[in-house]
């Protein structure tokens, strides 16, 4: 079983703790169901992929060759954001676009320096992006809306796609805005945030992690 069907059952099985055995695996079983139907192997695998994908992007920006600090390696994440697919899948949609706002946003401080170190990390940066548009754009797919929406990725613009959280809103000038974004929709840092949530530390989700055969370009020129 995936680690996304894991994660969404223990929610299930948390907020449900005051019921009796029973109704709690009816509950799973009439969500596994759902699953079954709403999330189609393809977009498992796309999911299995992504978390891939993210935990090579932590790796470089971390690594000596780029020396990025992690501020945190426990993340708290809302229940209710993984609460079923349609949840799962708009975090999803809502979480890939504040990154590709935050490596926009990265890339131009980057290439503001003029220097040949800054240009380096400016394309680091939009090569990033360019990946995660690519997992934004395959959760919208999974939603049964327009994967492919944009013809520019978007920065400073308002968000266009309706029924999301952050219909109508612009984009972000500064990191801890986004910071500052994440926190107020319950994710937490270092520490529990403002709704109820599961914590996941990276050292032993990364073990975890899988691996797809068909994921190329493992490294950065």
């Amino acid at each position: 079983m995936s680690e996304v069907n894991n994660l969404i059952f223990d929610t299930i099985d948390r907020q449900h703790a005051h019921e009796s055995a029973h109704t709690r695996r009816t509950l799973i079983k009439t969500t596994a169901a759902g699953l079954g139907s709403k999330m189609d192997a393809t977009t498992l695998r796309n999911v299995r992929a992504a978390a891939q994908q993210e935990k090579n992007h932590y790796e470089l920006l971390t690594s000596s060759a780029v020396g990025g600090k992690a501020a945190t390696k426990t993340i708290y994440v809302p229940n209710a954001a993984v609460a079923d697919v349609p949840s799962f899948l708009t975090t999803l949609v809502v979480g890939d676009q504040l990154f590709v706002n935050a490596y926009l946003l990265a890339c131009t401080v980057f290439a503001r320096q003029g220097t040949l170190s800054g240009s380096k990390f400016a394309r680091y940066t939009a090569e990033i992006m360019a990946v995660e548009s690519v997992h934004r754009a395959l959760a919208l797919q999974s939603l049964g809306k327009l994967g492919n929406d944009r013809a520019y990725a978007k920065f400073a613009q308002r968000e266009a796609v309706r029924d999301l959280p952050t219909s109508g809103q612009p984009g972000l000038y500064t990191a801890p805005e986004h910071v500052a974004a994440l926190e107020a929709a319950g994710f937490g840092f270092g520490k529990p945030g403002n709704v109820p949530g599961t914590a996941f530390n990276y050292d032993e989700v990364s073990k975890r992690t899988p691996s797809d055969p068909d994921v190329n370009t493992l490294s950065i020129s």
